[in-house]
């Protein structure tokens, strides 16, 4: 990158910065559409949740890796009432799922 830029300067990186808000527009897009009236629907409080486990989301946004989160998250969790054993399948196996995914990206990248 540090080649990129000097190379060709500044404005080398103008489709990075429109990939990247292209990006977040859609995954804020989704959650605005898709997943807040869906949740609402069946009774359930996106932004409520979010707060709750506040700590665990800047956590992980100042590490960049949610391994060290898994714990904290799966008891937060079980203290919400969800069941032992769907906190045991749905946190590692979305973790697992997520590597896989990042894995593929940066293959493809």
């Amino acid at each position: 990158m540090a080649f990129t830029v000097g190379r060709f300067g500044l404005h080398s990186l103008l489709p990075l910065l429109k990939l990247i808000l292209v990006f977040y527009g859609a995954c804020l897009a989704f959650v605005l559409i898709v997943l807040v009236p869906v949740a609402r629907h069946v009774g359930f409080s996106v932004f409520k949740f979010c707060r709750y486990i506040l700590d665990e989301i800047l956590i992980f946004l100042s590490i960049a890796n949610s391994e060290a989160l898994l714990p904290r998250l799966m008891e937060k969790l079980e203290r919400m009432g969800v069941p032992k054993s769907v906190v045991g399948l749905v946190v590692p196996t979305g973790y697992s799922f997520n590597l896989a995914g990042s894995s593929i990206y940066f293959t493809c990248a």
